[in-house]
């Protein structure tokens, strides 16, 4: 097992015991297993601290782009924070979905 799979058993782990992990939260809580600060993640991915700040809070939501952009700097796998950004926006519409992808 590499270590992308093991991060995404984590993140799969941690959104077993605790419920929905929205989208911020993930966010949040791997930068913040990293020991980033919002600034430096901010600065590195292209956006102010402040969206940053938003984000985790679930006060913005964030598009493909971004969240590939979250993906490579924290080193997981894009088609898990892909599928997270699709499983939290169908959360949020009341729709309790798992989202798998695979590539074609």
């Amino acid at each position: 097992m590499n270590i992308s799979e093991n991060k995404l058993s984590a993140s799969q782990a941690i959104s077993e015991i605790t419920g929905h992990l929205y989208f911020g939260d993930m966010v949040k809580s791997l930068r913040m297993c990293e020991n980033v600060s919002q600034a430096e993640m901010a600065r590195s991915i292209g956006i102010s601290r402040q969206y940053l700040c938003n984000i985790e809070s679930g006060e913005r939501k964030v598009d493909v782009e971004l969240a590939l952009k979250f993906a490579e700097y924290l080193k997981h796998p894009k088609e898990f924070f892909i599928s997270r950004l699709l499983e939290d926006q169908l959360y949020t519409a009341g729709l309790d979905y798992t989202i798998t992808l695979k590539a074609s």
